[in-house]
């Protein structure tokens, strides 16, 4: 089994209250599984080696940021304004742990504001486009779990997603 640590010993959490109206406040939560706790945590530290790698590459991109609403770990590289001037350009670079697109853990770069796209260019290592409700390039865990070098390969098919992401966006 691979272990991945988080480079100075964890996650720093933003400053975020929960509001008081929400309905988890009545929900009680079964005990987790630790397998699945360890799993979940080493696909996050995965994700935090990735994303702290890639961007010493693009200093302009942001921190490290956890999103609470999507549960992702994502850098933002903001890119300025577009053909339009009231929509900066952005891609993000991220980690989801599973959600409503995929069940399972992926890897993505989106570009902002969305591309119309018709054709798209063949990503490394198993990565794919997600055109239905967000565009995107993505990797699914399932291409990860036997690899020799997983940082690698999400690198890889991460730094092309940025490439095709910019020409998109006129950021080439």
């Amino acid at each position: 089994e691979r272990g991945y640590t988080i480079p100075g010993g964890g996650l720093v959490p933003p400053e975020y209250e929960m509001p008081e109206d929400r309905p988890w406040r009545e929900v009680s939560f079964q005990e987790p599984d630790p397998q699945h706790i360890e799993s979940l945590g080493s696909w996050f530290g995965l994700a935090r080696q990735v994303l702290e790698h890639l961007t010493q590459e693009i200093p302009e991109a942001s921190e490290v940021r956890g999103w609470p609403h999507h549960f992702d770990l994502a850098r933002l590289l903001r890119l300025g304004p577009g053909a339009r001037s009231d929509q900066e350009r952005s891609i993000n670079l991220g980690f989801s742990p599973g959600d409503g697109s995929h069940a399972q853990p992926y890897f993505y770069v989106t570009p902002w504001p969305v591309p119309e796209v018709s054709e798209v260019p063949k990503l490394p290592h198993g990565g794919t486009w997600h055109l239905d409700g967000w565009v995107g390039a993505h990797l699914l865990a399932e291409h990860l779990l036997e690899a020799q070098d997983p940082e690698r390969l999400v690198q890889e098919m991460m730094r092309r997603g940025l490439e095709i992401s910019r020409e998109w966006l006129g950021a080439g």
